[in-house]
Formats: C-alpha cells, sequence, structure tokens
C-alpha cells in the first residue's frame, strides 16, 4: 500500500519538475513512510534517486536499477514519485519506482495483488524472471507478458501506473470496484497523477476551482465523485474497472471489467439454498485465505455486526498462530449505538486481543479540519471521525494491516433500503406471503416502504416538481440559495439511476457505483492517513462478488431476512447471537445527540462562503428552530454545511 505520483512534460524538459513532484511525495509522505524513490527521464538518459526516508540499503541494492545519491541537473520531461508502505517483500528489492530488467518498464503502484503467486508462478512457467517476491514485480512482468489484459488476471486493489520509456507512452489502471484511487490531470502542456487530490492541487500549473454539481450532488442527492470530475474542476477521477493510456499527448480511457448480475425472478429453493451456500462458505473462505498473504502482522476492524465478525472468525480459523490476532472496535459508551456487547462475543469466540477506542463529540471542533484534510473532499458525518480513530489506534498497537468489512452490505443486501426494493418487485409479482415478511424484517417496514413507493412515483414526475417536493419534506434544502438549485436541478436524473424493483440490479447500481466507492474512498484515506494497509475481502473479491451477483434476489433476502445467504454460510462460525440479530445499525455515532449539545459551537464553524449554495443569512436566523425540530436519522443536514464550510477554507476555494 503506497502513494503515487508522476508528472509529464507534453513539450519541453523542466527542471522544476524534480521540485514539483518531490512535493507532491510529500504530501502523500502518509500514505508510505518507509521509503521514497523518484526516477527522471530526460531524452534516453533515466536518473534514479531516493530522498531523506529512503532506507540506506535502498542505495546497496543491485536490483535491477537501483536508485543514486548524486542528482544531476536535468531538465526531465517524465518524472515518476512513489511512497512505500513495506507489506510484501520488505527488503530493498521492493523499493519503487521499479523496472524491467531492460530498463524499457517502468512501474509506480499502490496496493496489492492478493494472487501474486499464482500469477507469479504461470510467468515463472512462460520464462520470465524475478529479482524480488514483491506483487509490483508481478505486475510490471505480467504486464509485459499479456499487456492491458493482465490485469484480468489479477485479484486485489490497486492502482498503478507504468511508464514505457521507449514509446514515451503510460499505461494506468484503476481495480474493478474502486478500492484503491487515481487521479489525473490533463493539459496541452501537463499530464499529471497521483494517488489523492490534495497532491494534484498542489501543482503550480493546476488552477484550483470548484465544480458547483459536485456541490450539488453532495448537498442535495447525498452523493459524492458521480462523475470523474469531482469537487475540483479539470481534476479527473479514472473510474474503477478502467485502464487509461496516454500516448502523444492524447488520453484515451478503456473499461475492462463489467461485474454480470442475474436480474431473473425465480421461486426460493431450499435445495438450491443449500448449494449457495455452500460456495458462499467456501469462496468467503478463499478471499480471507488470500487477504491474510503479508510480511507484517494483520488485524481486523470490529463491530458488533455479522460482516466483519465474518471476517474475524474466519481469519482466526486460518491463522492457526500463537501470537493473539488483533481487533479493533470503536464504542460508545452508555449511548445507543454502543457496540460493546456485541464485539465482546466475538473477542470471547475467538481469544482475539480486543482493543477499543471512544470517539468525544469535542473532536468534531479539535479534529474535523484535519479530518477534512485527509479525506481530500467533503465527507458525511461523525462516523468518518470515528471510523479514523479506530485506524489510528490500530497504528499506534503497531499493526499496519486490517481486515475490514465494508461491501457486505451491498453485497449479501443488508441495508433497509434493500426491503422494500424486494417488497416491490413481491408486490409487482403478487408474491403478498413474502411481502407480509416486511413487518418482521427490522427494516422500520410498513411506513418506510410506503415513503419508498413514493419515491419511486417521482421518478415519473419532472425534476422541478420532484425537487419542490423533496424541499417541503427536508428543512435543510429549504436553506439552499435558489438560483444554485435552479441551475442543477436537472442533476437529480443521477439519483433516479438507482431506483428500480430488482433487487440485484440495484444490489448492482450500489456495488458497481458511487456508494461502494464512497465507502472505499473514506476507508482508504482513513487507513492510510495513520500508514495502514485496509483490505476488504467483500469488495474486492471478483469472484466472491461474481457468484453472489449470479444468484437470483429471492435468496438475498428471505423470510424478512437480510443477508440471508452470508448468515446461513456463517453457521457454525460466528456466535449465533450475532448471526441471527435484526438490530445491527450500521456504523454510527450518537451526531444527533452531539449536534444538539453543541449547537452554538456548530454555529461558528459556519461562515458565508457557503453563500453560493446556502442562504447563510436564513441558516443563522433559523439555527435554534433547525435543532428544534424533529429530526432523524445519523447524519444531520446540518453537518454537510458545516464540513462544506470547513473544506473551503482549508483548501482556499
Amino acid at each position: 500500500m503506497c502513494g503515487i505520483a508522476g508528472i509529464l512534460s507534453l513539450r519541453t524538459g523542466n527542471p522544476d519538475l524534480k521540485n514539483w513532484l518531490q512535493n507532491m511525495t510529500n504530501i502523500l509522505r502518509h500514505r508510505g513512510p518507509d521509503d521514497e524513490g523518484f526516477t527522471f527521464f530526460t531524452n534516453d538518459e533515466i536518473e534514479c534517486t531516493g530522498g531523506k526516508d529512503t532506507p540506506a540499503n535502498v542505495y546497496e541494492s543491485r536490483y535491477p536499477f537501483s536508485p543514486q545519491l548524486i542528482t544531476h541537473n536535468s531538465q526531465p520531461t517524465t518524472a515518476l514519485g512513489h511512497r512505500r508502505l513495506s507489506i510484501l517483500d520488505t527488503s530493498a528489492a521492493g523499493h519503487q519506482p521499479m523496472c524491467d530488467v531492460s530498463k524499457r518498464y517502468w512501474i509506480v503502484f499502490n496496493g496489492e495483488i492478493y494472487n501474486y503467486k499464482e500469477v507469479k508462478a504461470e510467468l515463472l512457467f512462460l520464462g520470465h524472471i524475478f529479482f524480488s517476491h514483491s506483487d509490483t514485480e508481478v505486475i510490471i512482468q505480467a504486464y509485459i507478458a499479456w499487456g492491458k489484459d493482465c490485469v484480468l488476471k489479477f485479484n486485489g486493489m490497486w492502482s498503478f501506473a507504468i511508464y514505457d520509456a521507449t514509446e514515451k507512452s503510460f499505461f494506468c489502471s484503476r481495480d474493478r470496484f474502486g478500492v484503491k484511487p487515481f487521479y489525473y490531470f490533463i493539459s496541452p502542456e501537463y499530464f499529471a497523477f497521483a494517488s489523492e487530490l490534495k497532491a494534484l492541487v498542489s501543482l503550480p500549473f493546476i488552477d484550483k476551482k470548484l465544480n458547483e454539481k459536485a456541490v450539488f450532488d453532495y448537498l442535495v442527492i447525498g452523493q459524492t465523485e458521480l462523475e470523474s470530475e469531482g469537487f475540483f474542476k479539470n481534476i479527473l477521477e479514472l473510474e474503477p474497472s478502467y485502464n487509461l493510456f496516454l500516448k502523444d499527448g492524447k488520453v484515451i480511457k478503456q473499461k475492462y471489467y463489467t461485474l454480470p448480475y442475474n436480474s431473473k425472478n425465480e421461486t426460493f429453493s431450499e435445495k438450491k439454498k443449500n448449494e449457495y451456500v455452500g460456495q458462499v462458505s467456501f469462496l468467503i473462505y478463499e478471499a480471507v485465505k488470500l487477504r491474510l498473504r503479508s510480511d507484517v502482522p494483520v488485524g481486523a476492524c470490529l463491530s458488533g455486526g455479522i460482516d466483519s465478525s465474518a471476517l474475524v472468525c474466519t481469519a482466526n480459523n486460518l491463522r492457526n498462530g500463537t501470537d493473539p490476532f488483533h481487533v479493533f472496535t470503536s464504542v460508545f459508551p452508555g449511548s445507543s449505538v454502543d457496540e460493546s456487547f456485541w464485539a465482546k462475543k466475538v473477542v470471547e469466540a475467538t481469544g482475539a486481543k480486543w482493543h477499543t477506542i471512544e470517539t468525544k463529540p469535542s473532536q468534531i471542533f479539535e479534529d474535523y479540519e484535519s479530518l477534512i484534510y485527509a479525506q481530500d473532499i467533503p465527507f458525511f458525518g461523525s462516523s468518518t471521525l470515528s471510523q479514523s480513530n479506530v485506524m489510528k489506534l490500530v497504528h499506534d498497537t503497531g499493526i499496519k494491516v486490517t481486515l475490514d468489512g465494508q461491501g457486505a452490505d451491498e453485497l449479501f443486501s443488508g441495508y433497509g433500503q434493500h426491503f422494500y426494493v424486494k417488497g416491490l418487485n413481491d408486490l409487482q409479482n403478487f408474491n403478498f406471503k413474502e411481502l407480509l415478511n416486511l413487518d418482521s424484517s427490522g427494516a422500520s417496514s410498513t411506513r418506510e416502504f410506503t415513503r419508498f413507493l413514493l419515491k419511486k412515483s417521482l421518478n415519473l414526475w419532472p425534476e422541478r416538481l420532484e425537487f419542490k417536493l423533496l424541499k417541503e419534506s427536508k428543512y435543510d434544502l429549504q436553506l439552499l440559495n435558489q438560483k444554485f438549485t435552479k441551475n442543477n436541478q436537472n442533476r437529480f436524473h443521477l439519483e433516479k439511476a438507482f431506483l428500480t424493483s430488482n433487487l440485484n440490479q440495484h444490489l448492482y447500481n450500489e456495488y458497481s457505483g458511487p456508494p461502494l466507492k464512497y465507502l472505499m474512498r473514506t476507508a482508504d484515506r482513513n487507513s492510510m492517513r495513520y500508514s495502514v494497509e485496509s483490505r476488504v475481502p467483500f469488495a474486492d473479491d471478483h469472484k466472491l462478488a461474481e457468484y453472489m451477483f449470479s444468484i437470483p434476489s429471492a435468496y438475498k433476502i428471505h423470510q424478512g431476512t437480510s443477508k440471508y445467504l452470508l448468515r446461513e454460510s456463517m453457521k457454525g462460525v460466528i456466535p449465533d447471537a450475532i448471526r441471527l440479530r435484526k438490530d445491527k445499525k450500521g456504523f454510527v455515532t450518537p451526531e444527533l445527540k452531539w449536534f444538539k449539545e453543541y449547537k452554538n459551537e456548530l454555529k461558528g464553524l459556519v461562515t458565508e462562503n457557503l453563500e453560493p449554495f446556502v442562504d447563510t443569512k436564513l441558516l443563522y436566523k433559523n439555527w435554534d428552530q433547525i435543532f428544534e425540530q424533529k429530526i432523524t436519522g445519523n447524519t444531520l443536514g446540518i453537518s454537510r454545511f458545516v464540513i462544506l464550510s470547513m473544506w473551503r477554507r482549508k483548501f482556499g476555494l
């Protein structure tokens, strides 16, 4: 797990590329404090250098082109930079930028290819020679062997750039489901890329400008990065499942993977259920087994729910080690959202070493500013802060790698709205027996299902009327600037893509779209902020995902039970008290209570920089009224105003 950066001057060499690149990698240091490396290309000359975090043994390494202590006053046209968090092959042989023996192909890579041993065995059979035990070298040799199709061989998470020093071209790729980030900028003069936005906006040739469309998506639709251009204008995101090719100053993007899904209606069969359960159990076992491959200790984040419990118990069964398995939990003593009672059951069942941390409301004022910088873009609520604190605890304990349960809700069907999607399908197919199970689902049942049907009906209405009705139902939207909402109300079509009565299609929209990608982006910034690698078996194992999406919807929710196949596959693996509970709240904090308690302090965090989007005078005037209403949900609309205002100040926008 690392930080990558690169700059290509498309017209002439530029001596400033060296300083610019070093500044970018310094900004990314938290992603890889174990090593740093730079490679500069000037015509036919190649210059490799290190920095203050480059270990001495890297300079002594003979693989196959080690950095030099002396730098030359060249004017490079291309610059590659890397910050390394050493996980696989922690020796000097894993240093990056890495090249093949011919010195034609150079790679900077962020992520992990979990099946690198299997791919390496295939390459060895083809006659390829290796100098290290790293997965990075497997990628570069796989590219030499199979070209762009090499990514189809990989099971893992990745973003990387391979530079062809002969063709003066780039091949870049991002993993199937967007676990690892890749952002880039292109103009007639420069091409640049980096793992995080803050590194790119540090470049002097990039003019920082705010994208109003992204602000609307955040405040109104409740989504981020719906399109390749996000909060910063002219900085683009390479989407999941895409490769990027750059040659002669032109960028070409190509989608290399599409997750197939079964959209057919099928009646539940006990015989097929047993077959599905057996295979799901096997695939979870294999996914966790691959993600325990590491040359440094691996721990796990543990809530009180089935997702993280499944990973902790499976990993514990696989490890067979004498050292205890370290697990980490966010707790809120005395609060209704505290999950420590349930997490303790898993700890007792596994004998794991348990670490807990409490996030307090005062941290909103103490830590939000630094968290906003770490996250790069506005986030949703204090659960992000809580997750960040867990990762700090992981780092302070000396663990470098964690297993995390994100993606299970989208994969196995665990959110409340999934009941309503299935309920609509049951209604359309006159399956009243299953429809009656809504009331035993623990998903707020009938009332919420009615709201879902009303929202679905809005799909047929004009956007202007749709927004008017939405404003009447959500007080915070009544505070938005009228010109701002009028200019962007046509963006509601982006939300409508998620409205469907087919459960597998709905899950596909979440798993392959912005909802899961947002969770992955948030988790990446929170973990890498503290130099921790977060591995997500439910979100990036394509074999498990493809099998789950091949199973008809009837088996995802059955008899009012969510995550039916996951629960059944975990029989005898996790405590039944966890496996059968239906009141799991997700990763939440007592935010509603906190915000009401600190409403006056929060008011001081909101400034007039919101004026283009929010009627700040009305907001200040009605501040107390906002907190007097009956507000439900974990994240208040007002939270977005606070975070957006702080984010604009932090990034000077």
